[in-house]
């Protein structure tokens, strides 16, 4: 009905009749962007098919490569609170070992201190095992037995709390003290 938009031999038609064929874009209509690529899919398959699991592959490689690097972060984070937690425990640990190693006296001041620092670090830093562990060498001075095993113990059994260096120690203090 329009004679622009029809073919103006048959051999044009015949091409266009070849390039459907074979799974080209034909010339009877404006190719869009979705057709022009459902033509290229289908001659090409399998470059689409290793195409797309290769982009599937890179996707959970990436996937994985962000998730490792949140996970060290996260364990540079609990070190490093882990390490203040020690930084802020040393005096009071020094105390603790001039009484438990050298059988030395400690006054009421230093106990006090002990005391303070020990309970200013379990609100600070609730899950560092050092904490625990000088809790339970806090009670053992005190004559706590009781709650020395409660400390120790928590660094036995608490998963979050354990720490193979740690469990040795606190295992060891209360057989000791049992």
């Amino acid at each position: 009905k329009e004679p622009p938009r029809r073919y103006a031999t048959a051999v044009e038609l015949a091409d266009d009749l070849d390039r459907w064929l074979t799974g080209e874009a034909v010339q009877a209509r404006p190719a869009s962007v979705v057709y022009r690529a459902s033509r290229f899919l289908r001659r090409h398959r399998l470059v689409a098919v290793i195409t797309l699991v290769a982009g599937i592959a890179a996707g959970a490689a990436g996937m994985f490569a962000v998730g490792k690097m949140n996970a060290l972060t996260a364990e540079q984070k609990r070190q490093a609170e882990r390490q203040k937690a020690v930084d802020v425990l040393k005096p009071a640990s020094a105390i603790l070992d001039e009484w438990e190693f050298r059988g030395a006296a400690t006054t009421k001041q230093q106990l006090q201190f002990v005391h303070t620092t020990i309970g200013a670090a379990r609100r600070v830093y609730p899950s560092v095992p050092e904490v625990e562990l000088e809790d339970g060498r806090y009670a053992l001075t005190l004559g706590a037995y009781a709650d020395a095993r409660v400390s120790f113990t928590r660094v036995i059994e608490e998963p979050s709390l354990r720490f193979l260096g740690h469990y040795y120690r606190a295992r060891a203090a209360l057989i000791s003290y049992a």
